[in-house]
């Protein structure tokens, strides 16, 4: 702290870093963050959570992973209910885009799946 002069971010950095560090012991983390102190930033249908699941639903695989059944947690932003995760984004589910040849596309996205610009699929 003292080599950054006591910035906020370094602060807010650290102790991220250690709330991970106390999950993988695995110990319980309490709330710590707040609007006032290291508030997070969650984008728009999320919310922030100190023990969201490290492997949450999205639109390329609605079941979740054997191997996460026995996951621990991790802080984050996790999906508002009635929404999932499309890449970086929360969507609704009717807005999840399609599995083609095993890859994810968003809703509306273009694509080539042969590459030669010979077929187009949105």
């Amino acid at each position: 702290m003292c080599l950054y002069r006591g910035h906020a971010s370094a602060l807010c950095n650290a102790l991220s870093t250690y709330t991970t560090a106390c999950q993988d012991a695995p110990a319980k983390v309490e709330q710590w963050r707040s609007d006032s102190f290291c508030p997070s930033s969650c984008k728009v249908n999320s919310h922030y959570e100190v023990c969201a699941s490290g492997c949450p639903q999205t639109c390329s695989g609605l079941d979740e992973p054997e191997s996460c059944w026995n996951s621990l947690c991790t802080e984050g932003c996790v999906c508002d209910d009635g929404f999932i995760q499309s890449d970086s984004e929360c969507v609704p589910l009717a807005e999840c885009g399609c599995i083609h040849q095993g890859q994810y596309y968003q809703m509306g996205q273009v694509f080539f799946p042969s590459g030669q610009c010979k077929e187009r699929c949105v």
